[in-house]
């Protein structure tokens, strides 16, 4: 009897991990296909923006070879600075890249110091206000008080800043509003990039 009660728990408990290992390889399956979809999901988002500022390299370029003995010199230098543009624009867009290579891979160290959040916007505000005033979008950081500090890499908070206020004023209207702010909450700074585009 000890024997049969032995050998039913026994099987009772092969059936049982047989079932765990069943469940958990559907797991890992459903896992590996998000995994899958999102690396595809990126890939696809990455060639087409990659794509747009290499479009504007070789399209630009291109006209200017076929059109070099005909345009003027006020030509020449916008589609010269279109062409600088879209190789800014990539530079850019690899750099990230690297940086997301380096994070994924453990080898990107953060160096945290004391920053004053407020200040570190009213800045990078500066960056664009030029560009912004040529699209008639008002960049407004009265929401950012200074000496409102925060524990970041500066040069990291940086580049996120730029790129956050760089799609604003990318896709905000012309005529627009983009809003900067900077806030205490609890123990953190919450930092806020919004518009109307």
């Amino acid at each position: 009897a000890k024997t049969q009660r032995a050998l039913e728990d026994t099987r009772h408990e092969a059936a049982r991990q047989s079932g765990y290992l069943s469940d958990l390889t559907k797991r890992l399956d459903k896992a590996s296909a998000k995994a899958d979809n999102a690396k595809t999901m990126l890939l696809r988002t990455m060639s087409h923006e990659l794509k747009t500022p290499l479009n504007a390299i070789l399209g630009f370029s291109d006209l200017m070879g076929t059109l070099a003995d005909t345009m003027g010199p006020d030509q020449v230098r916008e589609y010269a600075g279109l062409i600088h543009q879209g190789g800014c624009n990539l530079f850019k867009m690899l750099n990230q890249i690297m940086d997301l290579t380096k994070i994924s891979a453990g080898r990107y160290d953060l160096q945290k110091l004391a920053v004053d959040a407020g200040g570190m916007l009213w800045l990078a505000r500066e960056n664009f206000v030029a560009r912004a005033a040529a699209k008639d979008i008002t960049i407004n950081a009265d929401a950012c008080p200074i000496g409102l500090m925060a524990a970041a890499d500066e040069s990291v908070f940086t580049s996120m800043l730029n790129a956050l206020i760089d799609n604003a004023v990318t896709f905000t209207q012309k005529g627009g509003t983009i809003e900067l702010s900077a806030t205490l909450e609890a123990a953190n700074v919450r930092l806020a990039v919004s518009d109307n585009g």
